[in-house]
């Protein structure tokens, strides 16, 4: 066995494999489930060691499908800023109109400087397993559920048959009139059949939302396959909303679309990563991201934190501003985590993720970096600060005509998976010679950028 990199040709953004004597670690995931099928390809059915090196996308989104798989995840290491996040929601939910309101006001003051210490109390505090557990256990229970799991669902199946009887019943009662003209008589009465009906509490505006929203969505597909049963229609556009309610339940109002997208989606993809992590009882190990902070030791591990410490991690502060600060520090890209991977005292991988690398220059020999930001001109300072003999820098990404910049495309040790050599793309392996401490291409090309 040997110490192995690979550069994985996920379909966007990074995911990069590192194998040591038959231990595996996956840096970051791609942008969906292509993640999946590349390990499943390799015949890799369990990894060590999974690190998330920020909320983006094309960063964060493989590791989702990645634990719904069957592939196992010892561990996995995530930004603390997402259990923070998770918290303040936890306690307080999420009022779109208040967000609204205070993200102006701190959109102006985000020009100045986002830092963590913006959102962080001075006091910091270990955050206990039995605390993290509790939030995550918290946002289990509202996860958002399979179809399969729903349609067994006993309160899920006495909804829709009440809302098809009620609806029946109102139709015969009202010689069978049109959905969309009595749209808001027929939510109503449904409504109060439910909050009425059901064996469980619901809040009974969130009840209405749910039928009102059911019945709109029914009569939009009805417009568009008069065939299908209409018991059918209540049944699947019910299981549907469900499915969404279970994600969104802790909504407390309705705010611009722009907006409550962009958070929704960047809060789901906080929950997902953190929640599935924790149903599949993986280890989880949170870093606090801090700039200007020595380089330390991971326990129990040969990876060396770069700009980030394992908790303990500071307090988030209980307020509305504190909460869109931090889903604004989760975007910002300097503060992805970087580490870097040791063997004989010696580092020989740096992952860069977003970071742009500041504060930590300095000498390195036979290493890989992976580029930061995917070679992008905003990271671009990072080439004058990391020097050393032998660097190989590894680009990740897909074609893009604005990356990569210059100053990467004038470097001499440099591979891509994104220029398309011969007109492919193809996963770049490195092996690391133990002997002369030096890496060894043994597949990719190149960069031809």
């Amino acid at each position: 066995m040997c110490t192995k990199f690979t550069a994985l040709t996920a379909r966007e953004g990074d995911a990069f494999l590192l194998e040591d004597n038959g231990w595996k670690c996956l840096f970051d995931s791609g942008v969906d489930e292509t993640i999946v099928n590349l390990l499943n390809y390799k015949g890799i059915d369990k990894l060590d060691l999974a690190i998330c090196s920020h909320n983006d996308a094309d960063h964060a989104c493989g590791f989702i499908a990645l634990l719904q798989s069957k592939i196992q995840i010892d561990e996995i290491w995530l930004p603390s800023l997402w259990l923070n996040i998770l918290q303040y929601v936890q306690k307080n939910g999420i009022d779109w109109k208040k967000i609204d309101l205070d993200n102006v006001k701190i959109n102006k003051r985000l020009i100045e400087k986002l830092d963590p210490k913006l959102i962080f109390t001075e006091d910091s505090r270990t955050i206990s397993d039995e605390e993290s557990n509790e939030t995550l256990s918290y946002f289990s229970e509202c996860r958002v559920c399979d179809n399969d799991r729903l349609k067994n669902n006993d309160n899920v199946r006495q909804m829709y048959e009440i809302v098809d009887d009620v609806i029946d019943k109102f139709f015969h009662h009202e010689r069978k009139p049109s959905i969309k003209k009595n749209h808001n008589k027929i939510a109503k009465t449904v409504s109060e059949c439910v909050i009425d009906s059901l064996n469980y509490e619901l809040d009974s505006y969130c009840v209405y939302g749910i039928v009102t929203e059911v019945i709109d969505r029914m009569s939009r597909k009805m417009d568009l396959n008069q065939t299908k049963p209409r018991k059918a229609l209540i049944r699947e556009t019910l299981i549907e909303l469900m499915t969404e309610y279970g994600m969104n339940h802790l909504i407390k109002s309705t705010s611009s679309e722009k907006e409550k997208n962009k958070i929704k989606e960047l809060f789901g993809n906080i929950r997902n990563i953190a929640v599935s992590a924790h149903q599949r009882k993986c280890r989880i190990k949170w870093f606090e991201p801090k700039q200007n902070c020595s380089i330390t030791t991971v326990q129990n591990s040969n990876f060396k934190a770069l700009n980030s410490v394992e908790c303990p991690t500071s307090k988030i502060q209980d307020n509305i501003e504190a909460f869109i600060k931090a889903l604004h520090l989760t975007e910002v890209n300097k503060y992805s985590l970087v580490f870097e991977y040791w063997k004989d005292n010696f580092p020989i991988v740096r992952f860069s993720a977003d970071s742009d690398c500041s504060n930590q220059s300095g000498y390195t020999v036979n290493i890989i970096v992976t580029a930061p930001h995917h070679g992008s001109h905003d990271n671009a300072n990072v080439y004058n600060n990391i020097k050393g003999n032998d660097i190989i820098w590894v680009r990740s990404d897909r074609k893009s005509r604005k990356r990569p910049c210059d100053v990467f495309k004038n470097l001499n040790n440099k591979y891509c998976l994104a220029c398309y050599t011969y007109g492919f793309r193809k996963e770049i392996i490195f092996e690391y010679d133990k002997g002369s401490k030096q890496w060894n291409c043994i597949s990719g090309y190149s960069c031809k950028c």
